[in-house]
């Protein structure tokens, strides 16, 4: 058996058919085994809901001071304005893509209209920007 690099490649040379025949029957049964490996570690797919449950439980594991308003807001997973950055994050995460402007000042965050228990077409737009200046959600804006 002779290993050899070509191309960036690596090919793999057997002197007999014999030796071929199990050559290839061990890596497809290593490649099989990859593969399922791949598949259930790689894959795992966690609901929106879980991860936002996840995430406002370890946001009120702090114990922060919050208005009345805002706690209600992000304990029935609503977005309001007055909402600092975190706020938001817990009940909506991550954003599709994310805008600064006058060196930090203002940021323009942009989501899918899923993320706000709205279905696509709702309000007319896919999605929803929201616009946060000094910190602080100002305006709430479906596009």
């Amino acid at each position: 058996m002779t290993l050899s690099a070509q191309d960036g490649g690596a090919t793999l040379s057997l002197a007999d058919s014999a030796d071929s025949q199990c050559a290839m029957l061990s890596t497809n049964r290593q490649l099989t085994v990859v593969a399922a490996l791949l598949l259930v570690t790689g894959c795992v797919y966690v609901p929106l809901r879980a991860r936002q449950e996840f995430r406002k439980q370890q946001f009120f594991a702090t114990l922060r001071e919050l208005s009345p308003a805002i706690a209600t807001a992000i304990k029935t997973g609503h977005v309001i304005v007055g909402m600092d950055r975190e706020e938001v994050w817990v009940v909506v995460g991550d954003p599709i893509r994310i805008s600064v402007f006058r060196g930090g000042a203002v940021e323009v965050w942009l989501y899918p209209a899923v993320r706000f228990h709205e279905g696509p077409g709702t309000h007319g737009a896919d999605s929803f920007r929201l616009v946060f200046i000094d910190g602080r959600l100002t305006i709430i804006e479906p596009i």
